[in-house]
């Protein structure tokens, strides 16, 4: 495929206009032409990279050994042309002209080249080194004339910056007069339809390996939306002093029972032909959300007798305020979960997350939900949804392992857990300055397709994995995938189980028996187990943060723009008094 034919279907109106700035919804451009290099950076970035990534020219990044004064050149090239592009708001109607220059040298120079022929050498020199030096020159000026899109700390230095803020703020906060860009909140893009690609607000830079994660600092590129649908929202905690408080996460393992019964078949397999059967399914009922058999366990109630105690005892630890509360997959109903967490916003939470299990009785389907509510705007919280994008499947020594007898009336060997997988989200959402987070739920961690490209492009600070597991010893495998992200693109990985199925795992354990609820993963860590001692209810986990900078493959400095988390303290907490329904 030749670079222009690229270029035109990543474009498909082409790049005539300006009018996106002034009313979005009416945009369209006059015709396919793409000579003019797009206005908008996000949209340059997104076919540079894009073109970078399918010839692999991102190996030729960084200084050459045997000419250092080249690129010393061409830092300065980008920190002067940044200056001018950045600061001028004529350039939101027409781009620099070095930067329509390069981008001559690749539509219109190098336009007819088989996109395989990028890379070609004769005597182990490039052929077309002008157009492999132009791509990355165009990628790292649009990533740096990007600084803090999608965040607000940088929105009064950065005319682009300012202008996207109020496509990703809570749209309670939209400043008026302010567009929103067509494609909020899945990608940064104007002219790019999600579609072909997906430019989204970075927050860490991957420091091993040589892929396209690596040569960019503020802006990632992901695949096309019909394989994930990623979204950013700006919901920044108020912050009433520059310092950087640390992170009090209020882990509740809930539930702490679970009977056999909650687990049952739903569906057998059904013979096709020549030996060939449909798969096994098991359901879930949530019977620990019953007192009794008549009477529903309400948030008012876990709110009063679970979450407030737990809250005071991590107060009287730490006058310091909770910054959020998580809970396991599966944990709670919808409606439980939504009034829990209004009842958890008027006690000065940050954020609720929580597992869900969503029954659709009319389309007999079943979702398995990851909700997180960002709670420090009183008045109109900002949720953020995802359902699970993999099935956990059960074997019979799974089954003895977890106590559960659904199996022994079944033929079947293995189970798929019966819940609707289709339309994949990945929510991120910016909570501080340089800190942004994501929730996954249990088998999405480990595998690759389609969420952990995702989240290794973006770079949040912070992965919080949900899940209904065994104890989180760290030599399972939610700690091998947790050191994944740990070391690219450097996350700290938070997986939290409920104390319910750690019980019911170690009962029929052979050897060391750990009630492990939780288990911590970051850059340089081995993994730290999180323990909940017999009798205790919550853990409250301090997670420090500190400033670092990050270099691309290029050599581009971040200026100390990023944050890496590392746990420095947990403290297990008990009620005095638990209710006898817990």
């Amino acid at each position: 495929m030749k670079v222009i034919d690229i270029v035109k279907s990543l474009l498909p109106d082409g790049t005539n206009g300006s009018e996106f700035l002034e009313d979005a919804d009416s945009y369209r451009p006059a015709h396919n032409d793409v000579l003019r290099c797009p206005i908008w950076p996000p949209d340059i970035f997104a076919v540079v990279g894009t073109l970078i990534e399918r010839s692999s020219c991102y190996t030729e990044a960084g200084p050459k050994r045997d000419d250092p004064l080249s690129h010393i050149a061409y830092l300065e090239e980008i920190a002067t042309t940044v200056k001018q592009w950045s600061g001028d708001e004529t350039y939101l109607f027409e781009v620099p002209a070095r930067v329509q220059a390069l981008w001559m040298i690749v539509v219109r120079a190098h336009g007819a080249i088989d996109i395989t022929e990028v890379m070609a050498r004769q005597n182990e020199a490039l052929v077309h080194n002008d157009l492999v030096s132009a791509l990355l020159l165009l990628f790292a000026l649009a990533d740096e004339v990007c600084r803090g899109m999608g965040w607000d700390n940088h929105a009064e230095k950065n005319v682009f910056a300012a202008l996207a803020l109020g496509s990703f703020v809570n749209h309670a906060r939209v400043p008026v007069g302010v567009p929103l860009l067509p494609y909020s909140p899945n990608s940064l893009c104007a002219l790019v339809p999600p579609s072909a690609a997906i430019v989204m607000p970075k927050t860490l830079t991957a420091t091993v390996g040589c892929t396209i994660r690596s040569l960019s600092h503020h802006l990632a590129l992901l695949p096309a939306i019909n394989q994930c649908r990623p979204t950013w929202a700006l919901t920044n905690e108020p912050e009433d002093d520059k310092a950087y408080k640390p992170i009090r996460l209020l882990v509740i393992p809930f539930p702490f029972s679970i009977s056999a019964g909650s687990f049952s078949t739903t569906d057998d397999p059904v013979h096709l032909v020549d030996g060939i059967f449909t798969a096994a399914y098991f359901g879930l009922e949530q019977e620990w959300l019953q007192i009794g058999k008549r009477k529903p366990l309400t948030a008012a109630l876990l709110f009063q007798y679970l979450v407030v105690p737990l809250l005071h005892h991590a107060n009287a630890k730490d006058p310091a305020a909770v910054t959020g509360v998580v809970m396991p997959e599966c944990a709670l109903s919808e409606t439980v979960a939504n009034e829990l967490a209004r009842l958890m916003g008027s006690a000065g939470v940050s954020f609720f997350t929580t597992g869900i299990l969503l029954p659709d009785a009319g389309k007999g389907k079943t979702r398995n939900v990851a909700k997180t509510y960002v709670l420090h705007e009183r008045n109109d919280p900002h949720q953020l949804e995802q359902f699970k994008h993999h099935r956990w499947r059960l074997d019979r020594g799974q089954c003895e392992q977890y106590g559960l007898d659904f199996h022994r009336l079944s033929r079947a060997e293995k189970w798929w857990e019966d819940i609707d997988v289709s339309n994949r989200q990945l929510p991120f959402f910016a909570l501080r300055r340089y800190m942004s987070m994501t929730v996954l739920i249990c088998e999405d961690l480990a595998r690759n397709d389609p969420a952990m490209s995702v989240v290794r492009a973006v770079g949040p600070n912070l992965v919080i994995a949900l899940l209904m597991d065994g104890p989180q010893l760290s030599h399972r495998w939610p700690g091998k995938y947790a050191t994944v992200l740990g070391e690219d693109p450097g996350s700290g990985v938070l997986s939290v189980t409920c104390a319910a199925m750690v019980d019911r795992s170690n009962h029929n354990r052979v050897g060391e028996r750990k009630r492990v609820i939780g288990l911590w993963r970051s850059e340089g860590s081995a993994g730290t187990e999180i323990a909940l001692p017999d009798d205790h209810h919550a853990v409250l986990l301090d997670i420090h943060s500190r400033l670092v900078e990050q270099h691309t493959l290029d050599t581009r400095p971040d200026a100390f723009d990023s944050r890496k988390l590392s746990l420095h303290r947990q403290t297990p907490l008990k009620l005095e008094h638990p209710p006898k329904w817990l």
